[in-house]
């Protein structure tokens, strides 16, 4: 019965630690300037070449609420 549990116990350790230490997703790198926390992974990542981004211009008129942008 000790037998069966640690055997259980083993296996479930041994699963955890070969799914935790997955590769990155394909083509992924770091940054040449910054380091990553020790044992994270890439999942999932998106390159744009062009994003517009909207300049907030005016007063805050409510929560995550700026009345005023300029493109």
């Amino acid at each position: 019965m000790l037998f069966n549990r640690f055997v259980i116990i083993f296996i479930c350790t041994i699963t955890t630690a070969c799914l935790s230490a997955q590769a990155d997703v394909a083509g992924a790198e770091d940054h040449p300037l910054l380091t990553r926390y020790p044992g994270s992974r890439i999942a999932w990542y998106a390159t744009e070449k062009y994003l517009e981004y909207d300049l907030a211009t005016g007063p805050i008129a409510g929560y995550r609420n700026i009345k005023e942008r300029k493109k």
